[in-house]
């Protein structure tokens, strides 16, 4: 049986502060998270420059009740609608927060708002979570518009650590390419908040392609929240120094398991009883083929086989 349809609301507010973004969030999520859990709202918090971006999902008191206290605790501007609709919920915990870290300015998020705001009252069709992802992951190629966020392919690279994040910036300093920094928080107010990054590249026959770093405890927390609702290919750094230890390749089963289509998965470590391992790993847990590559995990070699993985698009 479905889940009854639910008010869903994305709106967007001036916010004048001081101090770091993330930690006024995390100093709201406690109160918010408590209203939340008897309203059975569940809510999405996303920072970006001078803007706050909330979606709110429940019933029509609960979200106005949510929409509210963020408004009073953080002393916003009067909220800029984006999105509003009845349908089945998204939000998979009750208060989610995101930050968008990137050099540009606030008017550039100002355009990306007037143009959503100018959408949603011709009546464009989008979804809340399709409206989310344009400001929490807005490509980065110039020419922005939300229509170009299903145009690309995405390719994901999964590390047991920062190996994957260090290797986007050896390939953002290759390309010339911009990397975009993400901070984001679930529920759960006894962890801290996580990191992830992305870049967009341009190939020669005008494809693009959105490349996204992500660790095992990103991938722990979830990935929606970063705008991520699709892989086209998921590239796995695997460690040979972590054989026998499933905490990666588990995750990565639990990830492919929540995605509406399976990405390709291919799995890179220097070491072939590590890909002999990993393959059967994942080929158990997620009942899929997985293409083995002999490279290294880390460093150079490592980037230079995942240039030449994206540059076979």
């Amino acid at each position: 049986m479905s889940a009854p349809p639910v008010v869903r609301m994305v709106c967007a507010s001036h916010w004048r502060r001081e101090g770091s973004a993330v930690e006024a969030l995390l100093r709201l999520q406690p109160a918010l998270l408590q209203q939340g859990l008897t309203n059975g709202a569940r809510t999405a918090l996303l920072s970006s420059q001078d803007w706050l971006v909330q979606w709110h999902e429940g019933a029509a008191g609960a979200v106005t009740a949510q929409r509210d206290m963020v408004q009073a605790e953080l002393g916003l501007d009067a909220p800029r609608l984006l999105h509003g609709s009845v349908g089945p919920g998204t939000l998979s915990e009750p208060v989610q927060i995101a930050s968008l870290q990137v050099v540009e300015q606030a008017a550039d998020v100002a355009r990306r708002l007037q143009f959503l705001e100018r959408q949603h009252e011709q009546g464009w069709d989008a979804g809340p979570a399709e409206v989310w992802q344009a400001l929490c992951a807005p490509c980065q190629l110039g020419n922005w518009k939300p229509a170009l966020v299903g145009r690309r392919e995405v390719v994901a690279v999964a590390s047991e650590d920062n190996d994957a994040e260090d290797l986007l910036r050896s390939l953002a300093a290759r390309s010339g390419a911009r990397v975009v920094y993400q901070r984001y928080a679930g529920s759960d107010v006894q962890r801290r908040d996580l990191g992830a990054a992305y870049m967009d590249l341009e190939h020669a026959d005008s494809a693009t392609t959105r490349v996204q770093a992500l660790s095992r405890r990103a991938l722990a927390s979830g990935i929606e929240l970063l705008g991520l609702r699709q892989l086209d290919r998921l590239v796995v750094l695997l460690n040979p120094q972590t054989l026998g230890q499933p905490g990666l390749l588990d995750e990565i089963a639990r990830l492919i398991g929540r995605l509406p289509l399976r990405p390709l998965v291919h799995l890179v470590s220097p070491c072939a009883a590590t890909r002999a391992w990993g393959m059967q790993a994942l080929r158990g847990g997620v009942g899929l083929p997985v293409v083995p590559l002999a490279a290294p995990h880390t460093g150079q070699g490592a980037v230079q086989a995942v240039a030449d993985l994206l540059a076979s698009h």
